[in-house]
């Protein structure tokens, strides 16, 4: 008498199904991988199975797999090639246990805002990470910024940002994200000071950054009176002195000026990348009766 099979597990037939679609998916990423290659074809051309398989490893229970993923993903939309879909699964690995994870899901967040694409839901998650080590906390204000220049934001983010100054590795993300803040009226009183000292740093990014952020909390109102001899000394500085222009004219618009400004701004005037900035600032001067002999 024969028996009977016993009814197969619904659940290892779903995992054998899911099994099957990832190893197809594999060999198609594979394959047009290798078609790319071959023929010279650009990445943007290839991906629609290719970023499924990536999505798939996502879940994947090797650590190395996970980051590898989501860097290829983040990758993919560095070049304009997202997928919706996979944003609550980004947000989720911001707390995954691997470091290298949450680093290239913040990267990858970063990337998928700048082309329009958010989760609410990332930002406070993005700001616990602003507590995570330097690898990560970079990704995570970068994002945050990325965030910030969509309309999402946190409040309690720019007195964060303004203790990350102290790290000089984080500086010129900090104040990216800094700027991207104040731009959209949120800003911290502790700030100012901050950045005065930053005018004296050796490296020229770091202080065109600056006086950028400078410039934008003056036009929200909040300004710092000792910035100025700091500001006018910028506009000796060939590669600096077009945003130092811009700061003075900035300040000048809250009422802080430098008369001892006038002569460079009227020498700037004959300077092809900055005269436009020149001539901003000594308008706002005119503005306050101040005009160069």
């Amino acid at each position: 008498m024969k028996h009977k099979d016993k009814d197969e597990d619904p659940r290892k037939k779903e995992d054998e199904e899911e099994e099957e679609e990832e190893e197809g998916l594999e060999e198609q990423f594979w394959e047009e991988e290798v078609f790319a290659e071959e023929e010279g074809v650009e990445d943007e051309e290839v991906d629609e199975a290719s970023l499924k398989y990536l999505v798939l490893l996502l879940d994947d229970k090797n650590d190395t797999e996970r980051a590898n993923a989501v860097e290829a993903i983040a990758d993919y939309a560095n070049e304009g090639i997202t997928d919706k879909s996979v944003l609550p699964k980004l947000v989720k690995l911001l707390e995954d246990k691997y470091e290298d994870v949450r680093m290239n899901a913040a990267l990858a967040l970063s990337n998928y805002a700048n082309n329009g694409l958010v989760d609410e839901s990332a930002l406070p998650k993005l700001v616990k990470l602003l507590d995570d080590e330097k690898e990560v906390t970079v990704f995570a204000v970068t994002a945050l910024a990325a965030y910030a220049s969509k309309g999402l934001m946190d409040r309690s983010v720019p007195p964060k940002l303004v203790e990350l100054l102290e790290d000089e590795d984080m500086r010129m993300f900090t104040l990216t994200a800094l700027v991207a803040y104040a731009s959209k009226g949120l800003t911290d009183k502790s700030a100012p000071p901050k950045l005065v000292k930053l005018l004296e740093d050796e490296d020229q990014g770091i202080r065109i950054y600056t006086l950028q952020t400078l410039a934008t909390y003056a036009s929200g109102g909040l300004t710092d009176k000792s910035a100025l001899p700091k500001i006018v000394k910028q506009l000796e500085d060939g590669f600096v002195c077009a945003h130092a222009a811009e700061t003075l004219g900035k300040y000048a618009s809250q009422g802080l000026t430098d008369k001892s400004a006038l002569p460079k701004l009227k020498e700037l005037l004959e300077d092809e990348d900055a005269h436009e900035k020149a001539q901003y600032a000594l308008d706002r001067y005119a503005e306050k009766g101040l005009k160069p002999t």
